[in-house]
């Protein structure tokens, strides 16, 4: 079972987006990639402790606190799908960059 944080995480919509770009955009392997699916499905509570295990560690820890690798702001999870894409930039360090 998840814990609460994670479970919280899970009602968040822009949360829920960013794990259905990575599912969309082949960001993620099995067996990460077969319980993200599962979370989509709702199935979350239905995990068990090595599932839950495999997703924190390969989805939910790899991105929860990730940073603007330029100037450190803390990058939201609507914005994440784009800055794993851009190697970890905020928006407004990618557009400088991308000039």
């Amino acid at each position: 079972m998840l814990d609460k944080y994670i479970v919280h995480q899970c009602r968040n919509p822009e949360y829920i987006e960013f794990l259905k770009q990575l599912v969309d955009n082949k960001g993620l392997h099995n067996p990460a990639l077969g319980i993200t699916k599962m979370i989509l499905a709702g199935n979350s509570m239905k995990m068990s402790t090595k599932q839950t295990q495999v997703f924190k560690y390969y989805v939910y820890n790899k991105f929860k606190d990730q940073r603007c690798k330029i100037c450190g702001v803390h990058i939201p999870w609507k914005d994440m799908a784009d800055a794993v894409c851009s190697g970890y930039l905020c928006y407004t360090c990618f557009g400088k960059y991308a000039e």
